[in-house]
C-alpha cells in the first residue's frame, strides 16, 4: 500500500483512468442494448399494427407513453447489460484484481454492527428525498420536472424480470463492480480513498439527479461493510434495501390512497433517519476518526478528479442526467 508521499501520480490517473474508460463503455453498451430492443420491439409492433405508413406508425408509437414505458420497465435490457457490464469490467479490469480478491478474508460480520450500518445505511433516505423535493421545487419555478426519472428509478417492477433485476441480480452486478473490482483495485492507495472514490463512481453511474446523491452515500456505508466484513455482506444490505423497501413494501401499500402510502414511507424514513443520527452520536468518536482518514492523502484526490478520463465520463454523465429533465 503506499503512502501520500510515495503513490506515483501517473500510476493512479492510470487506474482512475482505466475505471473511467470502463464506465463509458458500459454507458455505452446500456444504449446499444436498449436501442437494439427498441428497433425490435417497433418492428414486431409494426407487424401487427394496420397502419401501412411506416411515418405514421412512427408518430403514433413517438406519443405512446406506454410504449416507453414498457421499454423501460420491462427488465429484459436491464437483464442483458448487467451481464455485459460485469463481463466487460473484468475485460478491463482482469490484470488489477483476482476474483479471489473480491471476496477476501475480512473481519466477521456480527448482528450489532450490521444493523448499525443498515440504519445508517436507510437513513440517509430522508436527507435525499428531501433534496429531491428541493430540486424539484426549483424546477418547477422554471416549468421543469425531474419526476419522470424519480417515478421510473423508484417505482415498483412492473414484471417478473424487473423485480428479478432490481431485487437480486442488480445489487449482485453492482456490488462485483464498484465494492468488488474498482474499490479493490484502489485499494492499495488507502483503503478510505478505495471507499470514497470507487463510491463517487457508483454515483456518478446512476445518471440520474434523483439517485447520484444518494448512490453516492450508500455507496460509503457498503464500501465500509465490503472493505471490512465482506462483499457477501454488502451484496445483502443492497439487496435488503432494494427487495424489501424499494419493492416489496412499496407492493405492500399499493391499494391504499395516496396520502396513506405518503404517511408510511415518510414515518419509515424518519424513523431510520432519527436511529442513524442516534447512532452516528453514539459513535461520533468512530465516525470522526473514518472521516479523518478520508480527508489523508488530498494528493490523490486532486490526481483523481483532474484525470482526463474521469472529466469526460463526469461530464458525459451529468448530460444524460439532464436529459431526464423534462418540461411540465
Amino acid at each position: 500500500m503506499y503512502t501520500e508521499n510515495e503513490a506515483p501520480k501517473k500510476q493512479l490517473k492510470s487506474d482512475i483512468n482505466r475505471i473511467s474508460v470502463t464506465g463509458i463503455v458500459n454507458s455505452l453498451i446500456m444504449m446499444v442494448v436498449f436501442t437494439v430492443s427498441i428497433v425490435v420491439r417497433l418492428i414486431a409492433a409494426m407487424m401487427k399494427s394496420d397502419i401501412s405508413d411506416a411515418t405514421q406508425f412512427l408518430d403514433k408509437v413517438i406519443e405512446d407513453n406506454e410504449f416507453w414505458e414498457t421499454v423501460a420497465k420491462s427488465g429484459m435490457e436491464y437483464l442483458l447489460f448487467s451481464l455485459l457490464g460485469v463481463l466487460t469490467v473484468w475485460l478491463f479490469m482482469r490484470k488489477k484484481v483476482s476474483f479471489a480478491q473480491l471476496f477476501g478474508k475480512c473481519q466477521p460480520m456480527n448482528v450489532h454492527s450490521f444493523f448499525k450500518c443498515a440504519i445508517i445505511f436507510m437513513g440517509i433516505q430522508l436527507p435525499n428525498n428531501l433534496l429531491y423535493i428541493v430540486l424539484e421545487l426549483g424546477l418547477n419555478q422554471f416549468g421543469y420536472t425531474a419526476a419522470g426519472g424519480k417515478m421510473i428509478a423508484s417505482s415498483a417492477g412492473l414484471t417478473i424480470m424487473m423485480f428479478f433485476y432490481v431485487s437480486l441480480i442488480g445489487p449482485i452486478v453492482e456490488e462485483l463492480i464498484y465494492r468488488g473490482f474498482v474499490m479493490r483495485s484502489l485499494e492499495k492507495y488507502g483503503r478510505s480513498f478505495a471507499i470514497v472514490v470507487s463510491s463517487v463512481f457508483f454515483g456518478i453511474m446512476h445518471q440520474k439527479p434523483v439517485q447520484s446523491v444518494f448512490a453516492m452515500f450508500a455507496g460509503l456505508v457498503l464500501g465500509y461493510v465490503a472493505m471490512n466484513y465482506s462483499i457477501r455482506w454488502s451484496i445483502f444490505l443492497h439487496i435488503i434495501n432494494n427487495c424489501l423497501f424499494s419493492q416489496v413494501l412499496t407492493q405492500m401499500i399499493k391499494e391504499l390512497p395516496q396520502s396513506m402510502q405518503a404517511c408510511i414511507l415518510w414515518g419509515i424514513i424518519l424513523v431510520f433517519f432519527m436511529l442513524a443520527v442516534f447512532v452516528l452520536i453514539k459513535e461520533r468518536k468512530q465516525v470522526k476518526e473514518k472521516v479523518g482518514l478520508c480527508l489523508e492523502n488530498k494528493k490523490y484526490y486532486l490526481y483523481t478528479i483532474t484525470s482526463v478520463w474521469f472529466l469526460l465520463f463526469f461530464f458525459a454523465s451529468i448530460i444524460v442526467s439532464m436529459m431526464g429533465i423534462e418540461k411540465i
